[in-house]
């Protein structure tokens, strides 16, 4: 299952990666269509560049992926079941590091990658409907309005069909994307985080 995931996640950081680009470069030399601008001698000295940074992203093209950092290095994410009077839910909480904040759901802009989640159980997705915290806006040099985030840690509830029962879930787990990225405009590699769900306060 985590091989389907990971060819998911590649895919979305392969047009996250090309978005970019396009925005980064700007535009064309007049012929109506976009062209590439080679770095100047400031941007290879170390000046950054404005807009996003894509770690494990090298001239535009994916790196090797060798000592690049993904988002689950700044991410920790939970999942434990809460039965209430009139429903049973799964709470996910979502920590991020000091600095860092995720993409809120639905996200702002359109190669911006949304933190999302989903139930499984014996490998089959759970038809659910997460309910996604309030975001917060967040000013970035990029695009034309303020990039809505989530920042210290965010709470996702995931309400249960009535057919679920509080026993299957003892071998369910979330899986949970999320897509990392600091002040400063450097966002690392989506990653997918999975996780068993606790069942034991029930």
């Amino acid at each position: 299952m985590m091989d389907r995931f990971r060819d998911t996640r590649l895919a979305r950081l392969l047009t996250v990666v090309g978005l970019a680009a396009l925005v980064l470069t700007g535009c064309g030399d007049g012929s109506g269509g976009a062209t590439a601008q080679q770095p100047s001698s400031d941007t290879a000295a170390g000046d950054k560049a404005p807009g996003l940074e894509i770690e494990g992203v090298d001239g535009g093209t994916a790196a090797s992926g060798k000592g690049a950092l993904e988002s689950d290095s700044k991410v920790e994410v939970s999942a434990r079941v809460v039965r209430q009077e009139t429903d049973t839910s799964v709470l996910v909480r979502v920590t991020i590091d000091d600095g860092w904040h995720i993409n809120a759901n639905p996200a702002s802009l359109d190669f911006l990658v949304p933190t999302s989640v989903t139930l499984h159980a014996d490998d089959d997705r759970l038809d659910v409907e997460p309910v996604y915290p309030e975001s917060t806006p967040l000013s970035v040099p990029l695009g034309d309005g303020a990039i809505q985030v989530y920042e210290q840690t965010a709470t996702i509830r995931v309400p249960l069909p009535a057919d679920v029962r509080t026993g299957d879930l003892a071998r369910a787990e979330v899986m949970a994307e999320v897509q990392a990225c600091n002040d400063e405009g450097r966002c690392l590699a989506p990653s997918t985080i999975a996780k068993s769900v606790d069942t034991t306060g029930t």
